[in-house]
């Protein structure tokens, strides 16, 4: 249960199971989640006995989490204070639980408005360790000034800051920011991770992320979602001495234009150095005459029509299509001649809107891998990018139940979304926004597409060795100054 990934529906729907089929209250579940959250901030020695701490409560159940643990702390000895939005008609009936627990302890908390902002900066500014229950994951609009002054305030402290379940301002649902959000240090994520833990803005916010397990029931009806931290799909092969080039795959590459051959060339060498036995690039007509700079290795092909382009399939374990070939109509329709073929597809940049085009029907269960970012994916799906960045898996999901192919979204989280699961992963770093990046990986994919039989293994080991190999160009050369030719040198010293 605990790598898993809802929405926040789905993880109010777990909720409710477990509390029926424990036969435990609302408040019961949020005393031990509470619970389960102080052991875990001791064991992993996030506070300390000689911290000064400070609980910033809101209204909902996440407020009510941070009065129990600034209950259970006090008790503890450590140093704390708790203060809490002075709104007694949104309190939960959890949270007036709470209180009424808290005042048969004499347990003092804060009551804040705007009259006391200027005591809560005194109490921030006091305090090393602040822990964020303001807003949980029921934040689904902007927030007003008043939240907007508080969060300001804890992100200008020098505390460290503890968030619960995710930090107050971003989206549950879809990782965005709600005008302001807390900048925690650590992120304690309760039962499952939630959609907005791991996608757009999360990362940039969250600090360090810890689950925390609280044994809720899981719902087999619910989709297989799972979050991969570290992925651990490679398996090392030892090549047989009596084997050849024809046993690893033919990948063919086909895209590029006069002034972006470039593109085909570094999906290529991609392929090439995950261990593809032939690689052959393949443009339009006379685009040919701009190939440059193209490895001694890779085969030059051209096509003028149909026939020629079928042509060239023969023999080939595995397509690449996209990259460099610019977003006009095309001589020759590449797709149809693909789709009609039946051969493995990867289908990236330019290429997705000429599939976009296509009628669902035509490409329906073929052997595809589309590697979108979100730009791409909204013209994929015909769905705005206002729309799509605040569901991007209700759509990405729905594509797939119709067309039976594999999505990877690329972005800070990658998303990889089969008909079987959806997997979120963390792929590579910040400097792979760079030009040329997402051709190698295209590359890569394919390579393993051609030498493994299961799409969704393929497409995991190539997430998995790209990503390691971003990584180690990020630890020699630093995020701002890699390349995409920089990705494609590290392979073999991952591959090896």
């Amino acid at each position: 249960m605990k790598d898993r990934v809802t929405s926040v529906a789905e993880i109010k729907q777990l909720d409710q199971l477990t509390m029926k089929a424990k036969g435990i209250s609302s408040y019961d579940l949020m005393r031990f989640a509470s619970e389960k959250m102080v052991e875990y901030i001791i064991d992993a020695q996030l506070i300390k006995k000689n911290h000064t701490i400070l609980v910033i409560c809101g209204t909902g159940n996440n407020g009510g989490d941070g009065l129990v643990i600034y209950e259970l702390l006090n008790r503890l000895g450590f140093d704390i204070k708790a203060t809490m939005i002075d709104d007694q008609m949104r309190y939960t009936s959890e949270v007036n639980q709470q209180i009424n627990h808290l005042q048969s302890l004499s347990l003092d908390v804060h009551l804040l408005s705007s009259e006391t902002l200027t005591s809560l900066h005194e109490m921030i500014c006091q305090s090393d360790i602040v822990i964020d229950a303001l807003l949980g994951v029921g934040v689904n609009r902007q927030c007003d000034l008043f939240y907007c002054e508080i969060i300001e305030m804890i992100n200008q402290s020098r505390a460290i800051v503890i968030s619960i379940d995710v930090p107050s301002g971003l989206n549950a649902n879809n990782g965005l920011i709600m005008g302001a959000c807390v900048h925690a240090s650590h992120t304690l994520v309760i039962g499952a991770y939630k959609y907005g833990n791991l996608i757009a803005d999360a990362l940039d916010v969250s600090g360090d992320i810890h689950m925390i397990d609280i044994d809720l029931v899981m719902d087999a009806s619910l989709k297989n979602r799972i979050y991969v931290k570290q992925p651990k799909f490679f398996v090392k092969q030892q090549r047989k001495h009596h084997t050849h080039k024809y046993h690893y795959g033919h990948v063919l590459v086909v895209g590029g234009s006069p002034s972006m051959m470039g593109s085909i060339g570094l999906a290529s060498l991609g392929a090439l150095r995950s261990g593809a036995g032939l690689v052959s690039v393949a443009t339009f007509g006379n685009y040919g005459n701009h190939f440059r700079g193209l490895p001694l290795e890779v085969m030059t092909l051209t096509y003028q029509d149909d026939k020629s382009f079928e042509q060239l399939l023969e023999k080939k374990s595995v397509v690449v299509y996209g990259m460099g070939i610019t977003k006009n109509t095309q001589h020759v329709d590449v797709l149809k001649q693909i789709f009609d073929y039946g051969i493995p597809c990867v289908i990236d940049a330019d290429g997705l809107t000429h599939l976009s085009k296509k009628n669902l029907n035509d490409y329906q269960d073929k052997p595809l891998v589309l590697t979108p970012h979100m730009k791409e994916l909204s013209t994929l799906l015909h769905v705005s990018m206002k729309e799509l960045i605040q569901d991007p898996l209700t759509y990405m999901e729905a594509f797939v139940k119709a067309t039976n192919l594999i999505i990877v979204l690329k972005g800070p989280c990658t998303i990889i979304v089969s008909d079987e699961k959806t997997v979120f992963t963390h792929v590579g770093n910040p400097g792979l926004a760079t030009a040329g990046t997402g051709d190698v990986l295209s590359g890569v994919i394919g390579c393993l597409l051609a030498q493994m039989e299961n799409r969704f293994e393929a497409t995991m080991v190539a997430l998995e060795v790209f990503g390691a190999a971003a990584n180690l160009v990020k630890d020699k050369l630093g995020e701002t100054s890699m390349i995409a030719s920089d990705v494609v040198a590290a392979l073999p010293d991952i591959l090896k």
